[in-house]
């Protein structure tokens, strides 16, 4: 069961907070997976993707082109893109250096990615907030569902005519 407190045991709020996101990240990764492996022959690509956001485009593909094998593929569509911004919060948090800052109005955490030199930065109530929306939006995404094969209809047992005849 997963804590609602990601302060790891030194303290340090920012790698926690990294953690739990790409564990967060982690399991849709999974569900994407699961989905793809399910209905590979029915996707435009020939292997399932390395690349995250490759899987989630996939998948998005997949609810428009096959939408019957969804219990919902409009809202498949609707929540692999809104979860385009945390994908891109994901890859930029894996890829960054975390530093710890402090400023008059409180801590701050500023990630620093080196191989695009881009950066950026939250707060403590701001990696909160983060991880709970993301927390939320993966609950929705994993919940749904591949619509259920209906059994095979079994043939009705015929009817023997009397072998003696009325």
């Amino acid at each position: 069961m997963e804590s609602n407190n990601i302060q790891d045991v030194n303290g340090d709020f920012g790698f926690a907070f990294v953690g739990s996101y790409l564990n967060q990240c982690a399991r849709v990764e999974a569900w994407t997976i699961g989905i793809l492996q399910a209905h590979e022959h029915k996707t435009k690509v020939a292997k399932i993707p390395h690349l995250f956001g490759q899987k989630l485009k996939a998948v998005r593909e997949l609810a428009d082109t096959h939408p019957a094998i969804f219990s919902k593929p409009v809202r498949i569509i609707e929540l692999m893109q809104r979860f385009e911004a945390p994908a891109k919060v994901r890859s930029n948090l894996a890829h960054a250096v975390n530093h710890k800052a402090t400023s008059p109005s409180g801590a701050f955490y500023l990630f620093h990615n080196s191989g695009t030199d881009e950066r950026f930065w939250f707060t403590e109530n701001d990696m909160k907030t983060a991880l709970s929306d993301l927390k939320k939006l993966v609950k929705e995404i994993c919940d749904q569902q591949l619509k259920k094969p209906n059994p095979p209809s079994s043939p009705r047992p015929q009817k023997q005519a009397a072998a003696n005849g009325p």
